[in-house]
């Protein structure tokens, strides 16, 4: 690949990047640098510029390509165009990031975008709303399309990079929601709520839950309760996506829950971890380590689970960044106990 000035370019993105020779590494740095030039619209992105020549664009994440990626874009030079941080076009096609998005779609000829919103993916025709995503499928990175049925392109608007709303009903990354726009609102970073009805986050995508709108209040950053019940995410197993909400009823004339980390909730006598109910633990006593780590004293656990060959007595946070916790036997790392 070249950077269309001639000079031979290759794609730098952090996890690959394998430390060179200090003088390749000057080298490397030289040649790279050299290949970005102005950006192409300032006043709408820091992530599209021109090759030094002029002559290729490359997509770069606010210029850094050391740690976020250079990639040179395949389009016509002479009527590229920025519409966001995100999306722009040429005479051919649209794209998202340096990524083609599927032609005949959205009409070229009537396509506009609105960059109020940082890192917006919502673009407009003359015959409706539609929000670009892109995603990895087997390998490679591809672009979709999703027109929003039933939004109107005259009120549309992104509130930021998730949310946004034609005035009627909230949008969240092109899903459309039974929500209205004009009790809506955000609880915490899992659940959203109009007048009457709930929504939770699960697997990146919001959907009804039962659950009394009038009195849901947040339970820490990550689960809520209303006048009835709790409402706690569970995660998958490296505890990066939430994988499903339990609902469970208390007493809310003697309980009060409350969330000891994002991990932990304690309702009374009980202790809930990763969204389940934790049996034999002394939830008076029960203390959290490091977020994802607890005690009662007698027992360890890590997200809910218990650690078997963990000394509760001398257990602590690590000291060392490169270990979560240790005893007096040794560290450990995302829940299992590793060398020292």
């Amino acid at each position: 690949m070249t950077d269309g000035d001639g000079a031979t370019l290759q794609r730098v993105h952090t996890p690959y990047f394998r430390p060179l020779p200090t003088l390749a590494l000057l080298a490397a740095t030289a040649l790279l640098s050299a290949c970005l030039g102005a950006p192409v619209a300032p006043e709408l992105s820091d992530n599209h510029y021109y090759s030094r020549l002029g002559r290729a664009i490359h997509y770069s994440p606010q210029g850094n390509w050391f740690e976020l990626g250079n990639d040179v874009m395949d389009v016509h030079v002479g009527s590229f165009e920025v519409l966001t941080r995100l999306i722009s076009r040429d005479k051919a096609r649209l794209y998202i990031k340096a990524i083609p998005v599927p032609a005949g779609e959205i009409d070229l000829a009537t396509v506009t975008a609105r960059p109020d919103v940082a890192y917006s993916r919502n673009v407009f025709d003359a015959q409706g709303v539609y929000y670009i995503d892109d995603d990895y499928v087997d390998g490679e990175q591809v672009a979709t399309v999703t027109r929003l049925d039933g939004a109107r392109p005259d009120t549309y608007r992104a509130i930021d990079h998730e949310w946004a709303t034609d005035g009627e009903r909230m949008y969240h990354d092109g899903d459309r929601l039974d929500l209205d726009a004009q009790t809506f609102r955000e609880v915490n970073s899992a659940f959203a709520l109009d007048a009457e009805r709930v929504y939770v986050s699960i697997g990146g995508r919001y959907r009804p839950l039962e659950a009394d709108a009038q009195s849901l209040t947040p339970l820490g950053t990550a689960h809520a309760r209303d006048a009835a019940q709790t409402h706690l995410l569970a995660y998958n197993e490296f505890g990066n996506r939430r994988a499903a909400v339990h609902s469970y009823p208390y007493d809310a004339a003697r309980e009060t829950p409350e969330a000891l980390s994002w991990m932990y909730v304690r309702v009374g006598d009980r202790l809930y971890g990763n969204g389940v109910p934790l049996d034999g633990v002394d939830a008076a006593s029960f203390t959290v380590i490091d977020r994802s780590y607890g005690t009662d004293g007698q027992r360890v656990y890590y997200e809910g689970r218990v650690l078997a060959d963990a000394d509760a007595a001398t257990f602590v946070e690590s000291p060392e960044g490169r270990y979560d916790a240790r005893d007096a036997r040794g560290p450990f790392r995302n829940g299992y106990r590793v060398a020292d």
